[in-house]
């Protein structure tokens, strides 16, 4: 269970700071 709630959490901050990239390209 710990191990799904890490790469749930790692998606999470990849995925927010993707959105940040193509919204400042």
């Amino acid at each position: 269970m710990k191990v799904g709630k890490e790469i749930f959490i790692r998606m999470f901050f990849f995925y927010r700071y993707y959105f940040l990239m193509m919204k400042y390209l």
